[in-house]
């Protein structure tokens, strides 16, 4: 287990674990946010010794995915699962008109750390509404934590959901491991390469 996924509710909510993920609902007495669903977001890293990269978190319709498996990873994916960097992978993903919302963490979360933030979305969009979750495994070449789709619509306020993020492989570069062409501490003294546009592994 990576990481763990816990959601809340309330009129406004959602919480989130990155190997972990808690969401939880809130209400929101403001007469001006009445339409809107807030969570409280925690992601937490549950491993010995692999850090995560800064957590892409997504509200969305049920119908759209972060990926397919057994599908080519897109660009942008590639970015994320060989880099780190999320921000191609969130504002691609803003371009679709069933993605309602799309952010980043602040950043690495580190072995037994956590990061908590809060998300909204309209009311509007409750009945299908759903949550994905997608991190890099820093320690490997092309490794995602990720929670890929989940409903969130049963959730009622001030309950609270929790996810263990599972882990895959996206296919994009050989899983060599070694400190050259892994861009996380446990690649010091190598080259620590992240991103390569080139896709060397045996499945595309």
């Amino acid at each position: 287990m990576n990481g763990y996924f816990s959601i809340n509710k309330k009129l406004m909510s959602g919480a989130l674990l990155a190997s972990s993920l808690i969401l939880s609902a809130c209400s929101d007495n403001d007469s001006k946010q009445d339409d809107m669903l807030e969570f409280e977001v925690t992601v937490s890293n549950l491993t010995a010794g692999q850090p995560l990269s800064p957590a892409a978190v997504l509200l969305h319709d049920s119908q759209w995915k972060s990926f397919q498996t057994g599908h080519r990873a897109s660009d942008e994916l590639e970015l994320l699962a060989e880099g780190g960097d999320n921000s191609l992978f969130l504002s691609s993903s803003l371009d679709d008109s069933y993605v309602y919302l799309a952010e980043s963490g602040a950043g690495i979360i580190a072995p037994g750390e956590y990061e908590s933030f809060q998300v909204q979305t309209s009311e509007k969009y409750l009945g299908t509404l759903s949550l994905s979750v997608v991190s890099m495994l820093v320690n490997s070449n092309d490794a995602i934590a990720a929670l890929n789709g989940k409903a969130i619509s049963a959730l009622e306020i001030d309950e609270s959901m929790s996810f263990e993020l599972l882990t895959y492989d996206t296919g994009t570069e050989a899983n060599t491991e070694t400190a050259d062409t892994i861009p996380g501490p446990a690649a010091q003294g190598g080259d620590r390469e992240g991103f390569n546009v080139a896709r060397d592994d045996v499945r595309d």
